[in-house]
């Protein structure tokens, strides 16, 4: 469950296998440690994904999931009306264009939000992997030209999904070997820590290691509840920055120490691999210029990967060597990452892209030969309209819809028909492990079909397993008030239904349920 960089370097030349003996976290890291570029298909159920890897770092990812879907996401991230959804769906479907490109042409979104919200979403459906306890994997080394611009960290993308959303029982067996045995950091870890986004609770805990505690010991000192320190401990130690003390390196002899600072938690969606953004000089242009060359670069960096030599450089057919010429030049001071300085700092990497794709182009266009071939292609191949960029590894079934069934399922609860609501709720919580909401109902309507103590502690767990992964679900929270309180524990239920109310304004069950509790006799 920790492999040595030895088993990393074997299990990454798997052809396929299971996601049990493989967990997903082990499978990207092997993958990345061996810049391995493939596709990567992960099945469960009626559930399936397709991930495109460039040099081991994930750049794209299909699944048969109608909300993993760019347009879904948007809408439930309340970036796109359902009625403009729609709208861009049609437009989309009938003229060829792409999704995004319909939506920045009707400027719904800039291009830098865009491409954020893209990010977000390509995290979101890596982090489901993470949920996996079974299923399968099968590796393809044939991979088709790569349009994706996007990039994911698969050192925090790791870090997040196992201290978020990996199964509790892998967890647990994962640090098994580590109890009792006196911890360390790795003096050289290809990790660093400071690239990871620690929040102040983590950061004393790598502070802690550096006395090579054992593992109560590190619990005792950090205080952090025993389940966020092992998820924690199992993260770090997958990615080689923690171990047992006697299995680590020595360290190097050091001019001087270095005090680890943690970078700020941010979003689970994760960063694209770029630099963060600096202050803005003096004389730095105005705000309304940053954002136009800010979104210059970016529109022309989502487009880059799915263009030739003559679209990037904007060069007609017939253009002699002088235009050519010409056109790069151009090019290359419109996209100088060197002048991505200031506020406009976060778009260097991209603009160095750019500035790179468009020395190719400019060198392929310079070659008369290639020139003219690239040419006679342009003109004389028949190009159909493309409606996904990520065409090649299309998942062709059809798309798997959580919230249908969801909706359905509260309706059938609703009327008492909790068996029948059982499976479509079932079906929704599997299909989008992710949403707390679909996880909560999903616990209380099996505590309602079977109504026993024995259930009544099985949903309670659920339910605080949902609080942990996505600590805003009010409902979640709700539910887990009335599980205690069904169970004869006022002690706990009463702060948690206090906590719902908070969470939940406007909904009156939560209060409800709380003068039910002070009012009814103590047991």
């Amino acid at each position: 469950m920790i492999p040595s960089p030895k088993e990393l370097k074997e299990l990454a030349r798997a052809k396929e296998g299971s996601l049990r003996d493989v967990p997903f976290a082990v499978l990207l890291l092997a993958l990345e440690s061996q810049g391995r570029t493939a596709v990567l298909e992960i099945r469960r159920n009626q559930l399936h994904k397709k991930i495109l890897l460039e040099e081991g770092t994930p750049v794209d990812c299909r699944s048969n999931l109608l909300h993993e879907t760019l347009g879904k996401f948007l809408v439930h991230k309340g970036k796109l009306s359902e009625e403009n959804y729609q709208k861009i769906l049609a437009e989309s479907a009938s003229s060829g264009a792409l999704f995004g490109d319909v939506l920045m042409r009707l400027e719904l979104l800039t291009a830098f939000d865009f491409f954020r919200l893209m990010q977000q979403n390509l995290a979101h459906k890596l982090l489901d992997g993470f949920t996996w306890r079974e299923g399968t994997f099968h590796i393809t080394a044939e991979v088709p030209h790569v349009e994706s611009p996007l990039k994911v960290r698969v050192a925090q993308l790791v870090f997040t999904g196992i201290t978020r959303f990996a199964p509790t029982a892998v967890v647990d067996e994962s640090v098994a070997p580590l109890i009792g045995r006196p911890l360390g950091l790795h003096p050289s870890p290809d990790v660093p820590l400071e690239s990871l986004k620690l929040s102040a609770r983590h950061a004393k805990v790598i502070t802690l290691l550096k006395n090579k505690p054992r593992m109560d010991e590190l619990a005792a000192d950090s205080k952090l509840p025993y389940e966020e320190l092992t998820r924690l401990l199992y993260a770090l130690a997958l990615l080689g920055t923690v171990g047992p003390a006697e299995a680590l390196p020595a360290a190097p002899v050091a001019s001087e120490t270095r005090q680890f600072v943690p970078l700020p938690a941010s979003d689970p969606a994760l960063e694209v691999l770029a630099p963060p953004a600096a202050q803005a000089p003096v004389g730095a242009p105005a705000a309304a210029d940053v954002e136009r060359v800010r979104n210059d670069i970016m529109r022309a960096f989502l487009a880059h990967r799915r263009q030739d030599a003559f679209d990037l450089l904007g060069a007609p057919l017939d253009a002699s060597p002088a235009v050519i010429r010409q056109a790069y030049l151009e090019f290359s001071q419109r996209y100088a990452p060197w002048a991505c300085t200031g506020a406009l700092a976060n778009m260097a990497e991209k603009a160095q892209d750019l500035f790179v794709a468009g020395a190719r182009a400019y060198a392929l266009l310079m070659d008369a030969e290639a020139r003219n071939s690239l040419a006679w292609r342009k003109q004389n191949t028949r190009t159909e309209p493309l409606k996904d960029p990520s065409h090649y590894f299309a998942i062709k079934t059809d798309l798997l819809d959580a919230e249908t069934q969801f909706k359905e399922g509260v309706r059938r609860l609703s009327q008492g028909k909790t068996s029948e609501a059982l499976k479509l709720l079932e079906f929704a919580a599997d299909c989008d492990p992710q949403n707390g909401t679909y996880q909560a109902e999903l616990a209380w309507c099996r505590l309602w079909d079977r109504q026993t103590p024995d259930e009544a502690r099985r949903s309670l767990a659920l339910l605080q397993e949902t609080m942990r992964m996505d600590p805003e679900c009010g409902v979640a929270v709700f539910y887990a008030g009335e599980a205690c309180r069904i169970l004869g524990d006022r002690a706990q239920s009463e702060p948690l239904l206090r906590r719902a109310i908070k969470m939940m304004p406007g909904d009156r069950r939560p209060t409800e349920a709380l003068k039910a509790l002070l009012t009814a006799p103590a047991r």
